[in-house]
């Protein structure tokens, strides 16, 4: 169970030393909302791990000629749905440059291709017949469709089938 006190310290340590972006994403259309924040410690970034999920990577840094220091890096991810909702939760806590960032990747999401929240809303196809066929294709994967559309699309199909 989280507690406000948990979602306090991690506003604060996120605060310092998070960042919150639309991570661009090739296999995806437009990316997806991320969440991280880079330690040399790794103890902070299990707590966060352990309240909200996500995962941690090691990253070994490569002695720089003019640093002393060769300590591995911790970096905790935490990207998607799980990294919306826990934006859209420490808001109210953040400071002004911190509520900027979470409103630039949430917004971009929002606007982005292929997002349901945008397309949800649509009645219409393109082409201003109205959406009144949900067509299961393979892999399980649903695609809204106009009947009059669908039914011109599988026609010419079986068409071209039928001339091969």
């Amino acid at each position: 169970m989280i507690t406000s006190r948990d979602l306090g310290w991690a506003a604060g340590f996120l605060e310092g030393e998070g960042t919150f972006r639309l991570r661009a994403n090739l296999r995806r259309s437009g990316g997806t909302t991320e969440i991280n924040a880079t330690q040399v410690h790794r103890e902070p970034l299990d707590r966060l791990r352990l309240l909200f999920g996500g995962a941690i990577y090691l990253r070994h840094r490569h002695p720089h000629p003019k640093s002393f220091s060769s300590r591995p890096i911790y970096n905790w991810y935490l990207s998607g749905v799980a990294a919306r909702g826990l934006m859209m939760t420490l808001y109210p806590m953040m400071s002004s440059a911190r509520k900027a960032q979470i409103r630039t990747a949430l917004d971009a999401w929002r606007s982005r291709p292929g997002t349901g929240i945008r397309n949800r809303a649509k009645t219409t196809c393109p082409r201003g017949h109205p959406y009144d066929v949900t067509v299961h294709l393979r892999g399980g994967k649903q695609v809204r469709r106009c009947r009059q559309c669908f039914n011109a699309s599988h026609k010419a199909w079986r068409d071209r089938q039928a001339a091969e």
